[in-house]
């Protein structure tokens, strides 16, 4: 398992969340994690990629954007 500074954190989850339109609950039942996930996510805890990967999914989004950066409003 990496250490977790070789895991990614989403510092621009919660914006992507907001600009969706989207509740924790309704991230995380769309994504398949739990809302404690999105929870962690948010106050900046590191993910595993198949997390990272299931969220961008869900937000309709890339990955990689998802990590690096914010919604353009």
């Amino acid at each position: 398992m990496p250490k977790d500074d070789a895991r990614p954190t989403l510092p621009h989850l919660r914006a992507w969340r907001v600009y969706a339109l989207l509740s924790q609950k309704q991230l995380a039942d769309r994504a398949g994690v739990g809302v404690a996930t999105i929870i962690r996510l948010e106050k900046g805890e590191h993910a595993n990629y198949l997390t990272v990967q299931r969220l961008a999914n869900a937000l309709g989004i890339s990955a990689r954007r998802l990590v690096d950066e914010p919604p353009v409003e």
